[in-house]
């Protein structure tokens, strides 16, 4: 999902992928940060992180508000 969104990967350091998209300057004030993603003891990303992404997507215009 994250790539087919635009998210790309830029760097991994340790557990963390942090990806950058190329809207998000758009969101800089609210969102400095570049997103985080890492591996959770299931094997599945943290579902706080998952929870930024969509509300990082959703401030850049990429996809809808939840219904």
């Amino acid at each position: 999902m994250k790539t087919a969104i635009g998210w790309q990967e830029v760097r991994i350091r340790g557990s963390h992928h942090i990806f950058h998209h190329p809207q998000a300057l758009k969101i800089r004030d609210r969102y400095p940060q570049p997103l985080n993603l890492q591996e959770g003891k299931d094997g599945k990303t943290k579902t706080y992180q998952v929870r930024q992404m969509i509300e990082m997507a959703t401030a850049m215009g990429i996809i809808g508000e939840a219904a």
